[in-house]
This record gives C-alpha cells, structure tokens and sequence, in this order.
C-alpha cells in the first residue's frame, strides 16, 4: 500500500507568527536568538519578549528561546542549534530567518496515537514506511520537528569545501542519538544526504527564505514531490 502525500512535517506548520517580540522605550530590545546586552531593565526587573497569546504556552516558549548562534559563520549565514527543538535540530541561514524560525508558534495536527505505518526494509530500497491500514484523504499520519535546515542558495551555490565544513560542524552540534538517526540516511557524507533526502520548504516570503529541510522520518516514506 503506497502512502500518501499526507505529512504533517511540522517545523513551520503555520503561517502567521504568534508570537511577538516587543520593543517600545520602556523595554529592552532583546529576541531569542540575539540579546541586547547594553541595555538597561527599569528597576533591574526582567522583560518578556513573549506575547501575551503565547505566555500560555511555555513549554513551547521555553525550547524556542534555546535557539543558539555556534559562531560558526561563512558571511552572514551561521550555524545555529537547539539542543531541545525536536529532540536536537540544526539551522544554517542568516539572521533573519533565524528570527523568524525562533518565532514559530507550535506545529499544527494531531497524528493518530498508533501510527498507521511501521518501518521495515523495502526490497532493493533500504529502509522503508509501509501503511498497516487505509489512510484518508487529508488525514494527518505524522508531525514532527526538523533535524536540519540550510539555506537553499547557501548549499546549492557556495564553495563545497566550505559547505562541507558547515556540515561537518553543524552534525557535530547534534545530540549523540539524532546524529546518529541522521548518519543512518542514504548519502555519502551531509551534503549528498541533503541532496538525497531533502524537501523544499520556505520561511518567510523572501526569495532568501527558500530552505532545504531533512526530516528523518519524512525521507523514509514513498512520496511525490509534486502530487496533481
């Protein structure tokens, strides 16, 4: 039974962002993913930069202010990690971008408690997802985090020596287990993995936010690229 084109891969599952950093005279001009040193707190007491909508949700707030920049830098694109995103997951853009993925609300969808797949090892194609019931149109099988992102342009475009050592750093960022996971995909070496496993996905509406996404996962399943 070939699976659907039906995955929830949930790293920018919405649109709009929910949740706001704010800056006005009285409060200081940090986000979470860069902060304001030389700026003063009235009263030494701390400031939110989490809307009000959001402040709810602080399990969610709490892994996105996790978002760190390794310093590990070839112009303005940076390698920055999440220890606690998904279990571990790794962004290679500029700031910007960085901001707007630190700003993401929580993915949408609810997959069902029991998977209505199991992974097994397809005839002559390694590793696989196979349905184990009928999934409906639309219906929502998965959702998940993404392990790694890169800047479309920076991997297509740039000098694959530096790309490799972007690369190389960036996996070496990840958690002992999601390296692994990552290390069990079909490729060679992180650029051909890339090139092998990833989706296209955007963020924001800018032509620098078009990004390369690998979801482990996701790159197990039979799937078109482009359904009708």
């Amino acid at each position: 039974m070939r699976l659907a084109s039906v995955v929830s891969s949930a790293w920018f599952a919405a649109a709009s962002v929910a949740e706001q950093v704010v800056i006005t005279d009285d409060v200081c001009s940090h986000t979470l993913l860069w902060r304001d040193d030389t700026c003063e707190v009235p009263n030494g007491s701390p400031q939110s930069t989490i809307a009000p909508e959001r402040a709810a949700d602080k399990e969610w707030a709490m892994m996105q202010s996790e978002w760190e920049n390794t310093g590990d830098c070839h112009w303005e694109n940076c390698v920055y990690h999440n220890a606690r995103f998904g279990g571990g997951s790794i962004l290679i853009t500029d700031k910007a971008n960085a901001e707007i993925v630190s700003s993401f609300p929580p993915p949408l969808g609810t997959p069902p408690i029991v998977p209505p797949f199991y992974k097994t090892e397809v005839l002559g194609k390694g590793m696989g997802l196979v349905a184990n019931r009928t999934i409906l149109k639309g219906e929502t099988i998965m959702v998940r985090l993404a392990l790694m992102v890169v800047k479309e342009q920076l991997h297509k475009d740039i000098d694959t020596g530096i790309l490799d050592k972007l690369y190389d750093i960036a996996v070496g960022k990840l958690p002992a287990e999601k390296r692994r996971e990552f290390d069990r995909l079909a490729g060679n070496d992180p650029r051909d993995k890339f090139d092998t496993n990833s989706f296209h996905m955007g963020i924001g509406k800018s032509e620098s936010g078009s990004h390369l996404g690998v979801w482990t996962d996701v790159s197990l399943f039979n799937h078109d690229c482009r359904p009708k």
